[in-house]
């Protein structure tokens, strides 16, 4: 029954293992524990740590952002974004809110275009646009940015927002 389990165990690892994509990262830049403050409602976007990456082709790069968030007060929102510029509100905004115990945890992704042999920093930036103005923490536990060659992608686009529904709400994808 033992040499049974075994041989079933062998075998699901064999299966798992011809799953794993040929695909993956051709290069990955890892960076670890930066810390930040925002200050609640202060509207203003704020450099919270960056990764960079120098691709070896033309393709495409997808950073990941994560950590979490220690709020200083139940009524403090945060936006997070990911930019190619310190302090700036990049093309997608992910919001995050205090949890039970004003501790919450985020993790961020965005794809990127990139041209061979051209090194790009990507930028975690935060603004918040709610609360009394007391400091809200941020820690990444992890940013990543993984480089992909062209051949290896599949490019798909999102369709365009129509007038009415952009606004100018900086915490709003309709921007």
């Amino acid at each position: 029954m033992r040499l049974k389990r075994f041989g079933i165990a062998v075998f699901a690892l064999i299966l798992l293992a011809g799953a794993v994509p040929l695909n993956a990262a051709e290069k990955l830049v890892y960076k670890q524990g930066i810390f930040a403050k925002v200050f609640s409602g202060g509207n203003t976007w704020v450099n919270c740590g960056f990764v960079s990456i120098t691709p070896p082709e033309d393709g495409a790069v997808v950073v990941t952002m994560s950590g979490m968030v220690g709020f200083d007060d139940t009524l403090s929102d945060l936006a997070l974004t990911i930019a190619i510029g310190p302090a700036k509100r990049g093309l997608w905004v992910f919001g995050v809110t205090p949890g039970y115990q004003l501790v919450q945890s985020f993790s961020i992704r965005r794809v990127f275009q990139v041209q061979a042999n051209k090194t790009v920093k990507y930028f975690l930036n935060a603004a918040s646009f709610n609360g009394p103005g007391h400091a809200i923490s941020i820690q990444t536990g992890s940013m990543t940015a993984e480089f992909y060659a062209t051949q290896n992608v599949q490019q798909l686009t999102a369709p365009a927002l129509n007038q009415s529904e952009k606004t100018d709400d900086p915490r709003s994808n309709a921007y």
